[in-house]
């Protein structure tokens, strides 16, 4: 009986902590949704944004923590091209993959999002083809 009781505990803790897992990738979600304007793009070291290049990443249709994303890349505030596919929130709601619709063999990113206040976040992202490390700064519009 104590064997019995010991397993529904660790079931129960189990289930305890999975939910937990799901509401903070839920959380991250949530902070997560609308259209972001990048502040910083610093690319292996080297700031990428100038006065006239501007970026804006959007974030829509998230069901759990799956949704879609469209990257549009400005050069003088017109659109320079943008690039769009599907992101999933994983691990506790810190890292999330990004798939590029472009290229759907291509590795997902893995990127680690750091949210400074409610309208500012960081995004963190290696390359996992070359190595590249990304360093993204963002404020909600």
């Amino acid at each position: 009986m104590k064997n019995l009781s010991i397993i529904s505990l660790s079931i129960l803790l189990l289930f305890v902590s999975s939910c937990a897992k799901m509401d903070k990738s839920l959380e991250v979600a949530g902070q997560l949704d609308g259209s972001w304007n990048l502040t910083s793009l610093i690319e292996d070291g080297l700031e990428q944004l100038e006065p006239y290049i501007t970026a804006q990443m959007t974030f829509s249709n998230i069901v759990e923590a799956k949704g879609d994303y469209v990257y549009t890349l400005y050069f003088n505030e017109v659109s320079a091209g943008s690039s769009t596919g599907n992101f999933e929130i994983l691990t506790e709601g810190t890292i999330i993959t990004l798939s590029d619709d472009a290229d759907p063999t291509a590795s997902p990113e893995i990127t680690t999002i750091t949210f400074t206040s409610d309208t500012n976040m960081v995004i963190t992202a290696t390359d996992p083809d070359d190595g590249t490390v990304t360093i993204i700064s963002a404020t909600k519009i």
